[in-house]
């Protein structure tokens, strides 16, 4: 072909002999090749060969020329754009203009041009440097860069480097804000149309053509710029939406852990409760007239129990140690992400034993898991042990296939994993075994009668007589005892040892070994009657003798702690001191007080935290009446001390006249602690026959729970009402209002 085109030209210019020689040896070398065609593939195909590339030959101009008529119209297109960027040009240039003036924008105008060619210069004197590295490009960089400089300098002259660099940064600044303010102004004008999602597809769609309108026509730069616009129109639609999102998740988790830790906090102030109604013992029902009138039944003799039965059993130790090559039921578009969170189920005849750990994301998990269990000599030659290997989801497990084993069961080894009918595909092998221990010997397991509840709770109308023996003694009618196992001893308190009261008036009765805090001390006292806790300054047996004249024992932060708590328990507890060493104001001298001091503890501190021991202490003062109030003021407690606190205001040695205030404001009791308190302040009065509290504090604490507020309700409406109730600063939830106005028509209508 390329020879008979050759020899074409040369006929068509020349007309020489040659050139027809050229042209008869090309017509003859083509019906040679001819020839050989037509004896290879046949005349008709020969034919074919020569019609279709006929047409192609006919068809390539045509389409060439459909081509250039498409590029042309494309071009076109790409004109119009083109112009209608021109024209959006020109307003935002006499937008531009009408704000900074003409001057001021011709200005700005041909320092950007100029700015602009010479990037222009530099990106192509950089490109050649890079490309050719001649000298003659290298001179050429060197020369723009020092036309750059020139040029830089000329400007830097005449407006002043300082300015330049504001210029420079002005106009960055100016061309950012300018472009977001544009996209921020489309993405508004779309998402005020419609919805996020559907302006970002629009937005989508409309690049798309645009990007092919242009692409003929406009440079790498603007295509890119014009990417980028979409992009961040398209990230600011996604933006809106995710924001939507986000914003609707994080209001449902906020509810979600407020009904949690609401139950949360009705659990833990129900715990407190109960553990305060355990002291009691139960109450022993009161026999009805016609239950008394019934004839009692005979007492039945034990019959003795059948004897028991051996049987022998067999111990069975499984393994199961690990898999390899398991099925991936978790799919994945790429092949090597597939995977699986294989665990091993063991059943023995049917009945589930156990369950191996999951496994996450491996298909050749290693459990090492191992399982002790036993089965009746008669049944083993029959057992059957299966590990059904599962896939564990988010919601339920798909199956991987299983493995059996039937006696004997062998030593661990590699078995294959069998299909079953939830799994067809089931590939891989694990390592399994169960080994047989010698038979046991085992007397039988007697079955234990479980007793039929009640829908109505206990029905002691049904109950029979116990079935005891002819010796057994019948008791008389007294109150229940409780178990010893179920009694809970009252709460012991560790407090220091103090001296007795005839040590302590001896050590007064001169003034050789008193210090000088204690005159100190005493005068205050004789003067206030207020004893300020200093543990470090007086000694135990000067305590003593101050404690039982003053009338408040003030502990304030940061000078004391838990131990000076048992401290001031313990002098408060201990024998007053003679009536010669105490005086009042009157007389001149220290006088006995005629009622039990206060115990203050007030203040907070970083490191003040009072215990479990503190809080026992305060409830055994409480307990023998040797102090009318505890005041707790804004001192942080631990839960102990609130739960001891409350076990000590019901104890069964309860003084029931001296506690008149009990005031525990800014403690931050948890709902544990608050429920045994309140539940305790009605339990002394109710049980115990305690007189009610003048006043009771609990400012700044958290009613969260239903419990504590159904405790508040029963607080104010029964007879432990106390005489002055404060909860200000306190946390309540809206229903806590209706509850404990019901409260207050039930306290008035009893009053």
């Amino acid at each position: 072909s390329r020879q008979c085109f050759a020899a074409r030209v040369c006929n068509g210019r020349a007309r020489c002999w040659l050139a027809k020689r050229r042209l008869e040896n090309a017509q003859k070398l083509r019906n040679q090749e001819r020839m050989k065609i037509a004896l290879g593939v046949g005349k008709r195909e020969l034919r074919t060969r020569i019609k279709v590339f006929v047409v192609w030959k006919t068809w390539a101009p045509q389409s060439k020329a459909a081509n250039t008529i498409v590029r042309m119209c494309r071009c076109r297109i790409a004109r119009d754009e083109c112009r209608e960027l021109a024209r959006q040009k020109r307003e935002n240039d006499a937008k531009i203009r009408a704000c900074i003036g003409a001057k001021e924008f011709r200005i700005q105008k041909k320092w950007w041009g100029r700015c602009k060619q010479i990037w222009l210069w530099e990106s192509r004197s950089r490109k050649i440097a890079l490309f050719v590295k001649g000298t003659w490009a290298l001179r050429h960089y060197r020369e723009l860069a020092r036309i750059k400089r020139e040029q830089n300098a000329k400007i830097r002259r005449c407006i002043g480097s300082k300015e330049d660099r504001t210029k420079i940064r002005m106009w960055r600044g100016f061309k950012t804000l300018w472009i977001w303010r544009k996209q921020r102004e489309a993405a508004q004008r779309a998402v005020d149309k419609a919805d996020a999602l559907l302006a970002a597809l629009a937005y989508d769609k409309a690049y798309r053509s645009m990007k092919a309108r242009a692409a003929n026509w406009l440079c790498g730069r603007m295509v890119m710029l014009l990417a980028r616009s979409a992009a961040a129109r398209r990230r600011v639609a996604d933006r809106h939406l995710k924001k939507r999102q986000r914003s609707l998740m994080l209001d449902f988790r906020r509810r979600q852990r407020r009904v949690y830790l609401s139950k949360f906090t009705d659990l833990l102030a129900a715990k407190g409760v109960a553990s305060i109604r355990g002291l009691f013992p139960p109450k022993k029902q009161k026999k009805s007239f016609f239950s008394s009138k019934k004839k009692e039944e005979p007492v039945k003799e034990e019959e003795a129990p059948p004897p028991l039965k051996l049987l022998r059993y067999a111990p069975l130790s499984i393994v199961v140690e690990k898999g390899e090559n398991l099925v991936a039921k978790d799919w994945s578009f790429r092949k090597a992400n597939r995977t699986s969170d294989p665990y091993v189920v063991v059943k023995l005849d049917g009945k589930e034993l156990g369950k191996t750990l999951v496994v996450d994301k491996s298909l050749n998990p290693v459990w090492s898991f191992a399982l002790e269990t036993e089965v009746l000599e008669e049944h083993l030659s029959s057992s059957v042990l299966e590990f059904e290997i599962r896939d564990k989801d988010l919601v339920g497990s798909d199956a991987m296939g299983s493995v059996e084993l039937s006696y004997p069961f062998g030593e661990a080894r590699w078995l294959d994993v069998q299909t079953t009918k939830d799994c067809k595909d089931a590939t891989g092998r694990i390592f399994v075994g169960c080994r047989v221990g010698p038979i046991v010997e085992r007397a039988e397991d007697l079955p234990v009668k479980k007793q039929k509840k009640s829908w109505f709770g206990s029905s002691s109308k049904k109950e029979k007589a116990p079935v005891v023996t002819k010796t057994a003694v019948v008791e008389t009618e007294t109150e229940e005892a409780v178990p010893v196992a179920q009694q809970r001893p009252e709460e012991e308190v560790d407090l220091p040892a103090m001296p007795t009261a005839l040590s302590s008036s001896r050590a007064h009765r001169s003034r050789e070994g008193l210090s000088s805090q204690y005159f100190e001390a005493r005068r205050r006292v004789a003067k206030c009657g207020v004893l300020a806790w200093r543990s470090h300054d007086l000694g135990r047996g000067e305590l003593v003798a101050l404690a039982s004249s003053a009338d408040a024992v003030v502990l304030e932060a940061p000078f004391y702690g838990s131990e000076d708590v048992l401290l001031a328990a313990a002098a408060l507890l201990a024998p007053a001191a003679s009536t010669a060493l105490t005086a009042r104001r009157r007389s001149g001298k220290l006088l006995r007080s005629s009622k039990p001091p206060k115990l203050v503890l007030a203040g907070e501190a970083r490191d003040l935290y009072l215990d479990r021991r503190a809080g026992a202490a305060c409830g055994l003062l409480a307990a023998r009446g040797r102090s009318t109030a505890i005041c707790v003021h804004r001192a942080r407690c631990s839960v102990g001390f609130g739960k001891a606190l409350a076990r000590g205001l019901v104890r069964k040695d309860l003084d029931t006249d001296t506690l008149r205030e009990l005031a525990l404001d800014g403690a931050c009791l948890g709902p544990g602690a608050l429920s045994c308190i309140l539940e305790a302040v009605m339990l002394r009065t109710s049980e115990r026959q305690a007189k009610p509290l003048t006043r009771f504090v609990l400012d700044g604490n958290s009613f969260n729970a239903p419990t504590l507020v159904g405790q508040l309700k029963a607080l104010i409406g029964g007879p432990a009402c106390p005489s002055n109730l404060s909860l200000a600063g306190c946390r309540l939830q809206g229903y806590a209002a209706y509850v404990i106005a019901a409260g207050l028509g039930g306290h008035n209508k009893v009053n």
